[in-house]
């Protein structure tokens, strides 16, 4: 005698259990009807049909709430956070000198770098370049990645950062291409020289050069008696006390005296 008093068993359903159950995915098939009640992931007739990246749950009713690219699971909404990213619905970005999954990772950039929270890539600043941007532009470079041809001349040192020359002594301009106008020398042309008598000055140095006739620092001191030319270097050949010219070395006779010396 049939009592009815056993559910059907497990994948089956209908007038005495005849049934089959297509329920897939673990699904549970209701015994009288045979309708199937899907596990959180899934949905469709027979629970054949993931839910949709922005759904989960009991019958892919739940909105997932991840943000920034993230993994959202199917069956429970937790967000699976894409590198760079963290939190609970991933929506905050890893802290500065942090990077990776879960910013898990420390950065290594240096020198002001900026470094990329899903890679860890160091985005140097301008002047800097490596892997870490611990290296300086290599001389005769400048700027971001150090790809600019630095401009300056006469032995100017490029600054790495912007390119401004920073020029040697006796030279001034943008590019260093000038050298100081007469009567100035040294850095950037600061200084006035200190020459007489039409001395010209070492832009460089500040030096002066005296013409003939002349000597001392400051070209302010006649040749003595003797000597006359070019920095009083040479030696006079006057005769009989004739006064001889400090710049070409010419006698100047005395009374009773002729001659070239």
């Amino acid at each position: 005698m049939i009592r009815c008093e056993e559910v059907c068993k497990k994948g089956t359903w209908g007038p005495y259990c005849s049934k089959s159950c297509l329920c897939k995915n673990g699904a549970a098939c209701l015994p009288d009807t045979g309708k199937c009640i899907c596990t959180p992931g899934w949905k469709g007739v027979n629970c054949e049909v993931a839910c949709s990246s922005d759904s989960y749950g009991l019958d892919c009713a739940q909105k997932c709430e991840c943000e920034n690219g993230a993994a959202c699971n199917p069956v429970d909404g937790f967000c699976t956070c894409t590198p760079g990213y963290k939190g609970k619905i991933c929506h905050e970005v890893c802290a500065e000198g942090t990077w990776g999954l879960y910013c898990r990772e420390t950065c290594a950039c240096k020198n002001g770098a900026i470094c990329l929270s899903d890679t860890g890539h160091c985005l140097c600043t301008p002047g800097w370049q490596g892997t870490e941007c611990g290296e300086r532009c290599e001389e005769g470079k400048f700027g971001q990645d150090c790809v600019e041809d630095c401009q300056c001349r006469n032995g100017a040192l490029c600054n790495p950062v912007d390119g401004s020359c920073d020029c040697t002594s006796g030279y001034t301009g943008a590019q260093c291409e000038e050298i100081c106008s007469q009567g100035r020398w040294g850095y950037n042309c600061s200084q006035q020289c200190i020459c007489k008598n039409e001395a010209s000055c070492l832009p460089e140095s500040g030096k002066c050069l005296c013409t003939p006739g002349w000597k001392g620092p400051s070209c302010d001191q006649l040749c003595d008696n003797g000597s006359y030319g070019q920095d009083c270097r040479k030696a006079c050949e006057c005769k009989n006390e004739s006064v001889c010219d400090p710049v070409n070395g010419s006698c100047n006779c005395t009374s009773g005296y002729i001659g070239e010396k």
